[in-house]
């Protein structure tokens, strides 16, 4: 019987050290934060000579499928969106597949942004652009967060929606 209860001990022990571990990240630099939940590795994190850009890349330990990127620029005027978006979608070091369908705007006071569905035979990408609004400031701000998956599903959508749904951009 005491062996039976040191078993369960140890079997709640066990459970609650492996319970979920978000990482969070906060950049005070490109004033932005992002929770993502368990299973995402710390990122590798690459910024310009001249400060002014700067990515995270993260993987999952578990599913080789997924992949997030995060780029933040900072700027001294407000960014056309369109213009930013533009740039981006051409860019092609990023290789970022075809539009499938229109971009969803959304506005959030001090930011608004787009989001789109971009697909090749490979990947699918869910990416949303941000860009900050601050017309008396010198510092603004804008964004690309881009979720690929080479194994796209509504499961897969699901997380990357919520997880878009952590990403704040800091005042």
């Amino acid at each position: 019987m005491r062996n039976i209860l040191i078993a369960l001990i140890i079997i709640t022990f066990t459970q609650i050290s492996f319970a979920q571990k978000k990482l969070d990240i906060t950049d005070n630099n490109y004033k932005f934060s992002i929770s993502l939940p368990d299973g995402w590795l710390k990122p590798k994190i690459e910024e310009t000579n001249k400060k002014d850009v700067i990515s995270y890349t993260f993987d999952h330990k578990k599913d080789s499928t997924v992949q997030i990127l995060i780029l933040a620029f900072k700027m001294e005027s407000v960014k056309d969106l369109d213009n930013f978006i533009y740039v981006l979608e051409k860019d092609a070091t990023l290789n970022i597949p075809p539009k499938s369908g229109d971009y969803t705007s959304f506005n959030n006071g001090d930011y608004d942004g787009k989001v789109a569905l971009y697909k090749d035979l490979q990947f699918t990408e869910l990416i949303y652009y941000y860009r900050t609004k601050y017309t008396e400031s010198k510092e603004n701000y804008a964004y690309m967060l881009r979720f690929i998956s080479t194994n796209y599903n509504t499961k897969v959508e699901k997380q990357f929606k919520e997880i878009a749904e952590n990403f704040k951009i800091l005042n």
